[in-house]
């Protein structure tokens, strides 16, 4: 399709370890910094080049002969890609993989959980305090003569240690996979950004001998609180200001492991989903500014998915070691659900993802009032465009009813499919970005941007380079109620269920043959 480029990026970023997460700081517009975790135990901060530096790029390389060029192959482009890409720290701590790390919506903290069963809460040192480190530590190290040099680098570890642990946390460190990007201070000038902990904690009692993995977290509005699933079945909301007592709720209403979870961003509602096929909606409850409480408003295992009213499952049974990545719509007023299934009219199951819409489910009714239907493999995560467009002038009527459209992408096995809500019909495929499955995937904060991860060690990119979604949307009163849906004027699920698509635009980056 023109104007939109995908493309691999051919580097180890996590010593070949699978990348379970990955996520764009949103607070930070236009700086495009994004995190990566896996299964090297580690969390990596890295940013795209701006454009005035790819251009410098581009110029040192333009002596390239253009016939050359012209016919370079998908191959190297895609290792080219990795000249986009600035590495700027490692953020340690774990002992074992990291299955998910997610910038807070302010953009100064980041949390990380995984394996080991901890929680790790790192809060970015500000530039202004980092260029005080750095100068008093130039000026420590000014005094030693230059024979010291290794003695230099040795301290400037230490010390740089005790900056990103400031509470001498008890912390673990993983074994080291001899990674190409891991932080080796030569000198001061080495230090391009740092993180110190906040917070290190255990998510439960590690002498119960409890199962510790903790599979999906998600931070509330206001940066303040997190909520996490994790294997034993639980939920927890963590208060990351409390230092004696971080946990503040703890809920129990999965059969099997909590897979995933998301905060409302209107901050009325908590949806956890798990390894039970099951969807529990949750309302926050407050005493005097403090979260005390979640009051369970539904929990969803079966729902009505034609006219008949008959009840049937609405989510598919997977393994346990799955992560189940949902997503509300920036604006709150959708909720998009992964790993759904429906039974057609000759009773096969066949994959889709359904949404709901906030009202509803906030009357704790069990039907979506849409599904993304007939997707050839499941789908493993969802993830919003961050911005709300204006619609398309030539529509007579949004088949959501909202005066803005937004846009979001599902991602299968194999493939990334792009949305809109204005019909919901696919605008564009993306196919063969990797060899095994996607894991994770995350819009920058200007829209034109995806980066996804996988299981086979790899990221990709999705670049929106000249292609429009249309004008931005201003809303006129920020996070404004959602009007409920009335019995009588909800959109039903077979007005809105899309069988008959047009052939969308199919983007087909690699012609790789997969591996069985």
């Amino acid at each position: 399709m023109s104007g939109v480029e995908a493309y691999p990026i051919l580097s180890y970023w996590h010593s070949t370890k699978p990348i379970y997460s990955c996520d764009f700081n949103l607070a930070e517009r236009k700086s495009n910094k994004f995190l990566t975790c896996g299964g090297d135990s580690r969390i990596k901060i890295w940013k795209f080049k701006d454009i005035q530096e790819l251009d410098e790029i581009n110029e040192t390389s333009s002596n390239v002969d253009d016939i050359t060029s012209s016919i370079k192959t998908h191959f190297r482009k895609a290792k080219d890609r990795i000249n986009d890409i600035e590495y700027i720290t490692t953020l340690n701590g774990f002992s074992k993989p990291v299955n998910t790390a997610k910038f807070s919506p302010c953009g100064k903290y980041i949390a990380g959980c995984g394996d080991d069963g901890y929680i790790i809460i790192w809060e970015e040192i500000d530039e202004e305090s980092l260029e005080k480190y750095k100068k008093e530590l130039a000026e420590k190290y000014a005094q030693l003569p230059q024979e010291q040099q290794f003695f230099i680098q040795n301290q400037l570890k230490n010390d740089i240690s005790k900056i990103i642990n400031p509470y001498n946390f008890p912390v673990k460190f993983a074994e080291n996979f001899n990674d190409e990007y891991e932080d080796e201070y030569s000198n001061i000038n080495d230090i391009k950004q740092l993180y110190r902990i906040i917070k290190y904690f255990p998510v439960t009692n590690l002498s119960a001998n409890e199962q510790l993995e903790i599979y999906s977290l998600d931070w509330s509005p206001d940066s303040q609180h997190l909520v996490i699933g994790y294997m034993n079945t639980y939920i927890k909301i963590i208060d990351i200001n409390e230092s004696q007592q971080p946990y503040c709720v703890v809920k129990k209403n999965h059969n099997d492991v909590v897979q995933g979870c998301v905060w409302d961003p209107l901050n009325e509602l908590i949806i956890s989903m798990g390894a039970d096929r099951a969807i529990c909606i949750y309302k926050p409850k407050y005493t005097n500014s403090k979260l005390t409480d979640l009051k369970l408003v539904n929990r969803i295992v079966k729902g009505e998915l034609d006219t008949s009213g008959k009840q049937e499952n609405i989510f598919a049974q997977v393994d346990f070691n799955f992560f189940r990545k949902l997503q509300f719509s920036p604006d709150g007023s959708l909720l998009v659900l992964p790993y759904g299934i429906y039974k057609n009219t000759n009773g096969e199951e066949l994959n889709c993802c359904h949404i709901f819409h906030r009202a509803n489910l906030l009357r704790g009714l069990n039907k979506p009032i849409a599904i993304i239907p007939n997707l050839k493999k499941r789908c493993l995560c969802v993830s919003f465009n961050p911005n709300l467009y204006k619609n398309d002038s030539s529509l007579e009527r949004s088949v959501l009813g909202l005066e803005y459209k937004m846009i979001f992408a599902i991602a299968t096995d194999d493939e990334i499919m792009i949305y809109d809500t204005n019909k919901l019909e696919c605008l564009m495929i993306i196919k063969n970005l990797h060899y095994y499955p996607i894991y994770s995937m995350s819009w920058n904060s200007e829209g034109n941007k995806i980066i996804i991860s996988s299981k086979d060690g790899f990221l990709s990119t999705i670049d929106f380079k000249t292609y429009r979604f249309g004008d931005i949307y201003i809303r006129k009163i920020e996070n404004e109620p959602m009007d409920i849906v009335n019995e009588d004027k909800k959109i039903s699920t077979e007005e809105v269920k899309v069988t008959n698509l047009s052939q969308p635009s199919i983007i087909n980056v690699l012609q790789i043959r997969k591996k069985q």
